[in-house]
């Protein structure tokens, strides 16, 4: 298994920025996914609560965290679209990836409170008197 990064000690956002670039390189290098779980473990802490901590609140470095987070799941979200439509094989496993929102969020059904509306015309057919 490959060396993972080292522990983040400080707020240091060039530095997260870094480790996470190193991160995607290293992925392409192996020629696999570069997913959330693998991410956390590159980095060091391998909980969510440590990583939504980091983006909370309005400081530069939670800013600049959430830029970060929202580039690496862009970055994910490109390398499945890409897998997909280049390998026949591989599309339900993308599709399936890109359902959790971490990856998309995508859905194949209309999102909640989405208003679907239906109108029929009846000119021209005999109006309502023909469906009587």
């Amino acid at each position: 298994m490959a060396k993972r990064g080292r522990k983040r000690t400080d707020e240091n956002a060039d530095e997260l920025r870094a480790a996470v670039d190193a991160y995607f390189a290293q992925c392409e290098a192996e020629g696999v996914f570069p997913d959330w779980a693998g991410l956390k473990l590159y980095l060091g802490p391998a909980d969510d609560r440590t990583y939504e901590e980091w983006q909370k609140g309005d400081s530069d470095f939670a800013k600049e965290c959430r830029e970060i987070f929202a580039k690496a799941a862009a970055k994910r979200e490109s390398w499945l679209i890409r897998k997909m439509t280049s390998d026949n094989k591989a599309v339900q496993g993308c599709l399936n990836a890109l359902k959790q929102p971490l990856n998309g969020g995508y859905s194949d059904r209309p999102r909640e409170g989405g208003e679907i509306r239906l109108t029929i015309n009846l000119s021209g057919v005999g109006g309502e008197e023909a469906f009587k």
